[in-house]
């Protein structure tokens, strides 16, 4: 299995954000969702082989982690 440990510095740690403003209102939230993208998509399918740890370091309750794996997942876009 292939594992990928992506550490956020400065993405925040609350759920009080803007959607609409990823880049800017969650420390670079977005550049951590492209790499669940990059760690799982496949062309028209899911490396089920692989998982991913984001691990969060921003304010205001570091750290937190979370765990993603291939085999596991399900409702998982290439779009979203």
């Amino acid at each position: 299995m292939r594992s990928f440990i992506i550490i956020g510095h400065r993405v925040k740690t609350s759920s009080d954000f803007n959607l609409n403003d990823l880049c800017g209102s969650t420390g670079r939230l977005d550049v951590l969702l492209r790499c669940i993208n990059a760690t799982f998509f496949l062309s028209g399918d899911i490396r089920r082989d692989t998982e991913i740890y984001l691990v969060l370091l921003g304010e205001p309750e570091p750290p937190k982690t979370i765990h993603l794996v291939g085999s596991e997942l399900k409702y998982l876009n290439p779009d979203e």
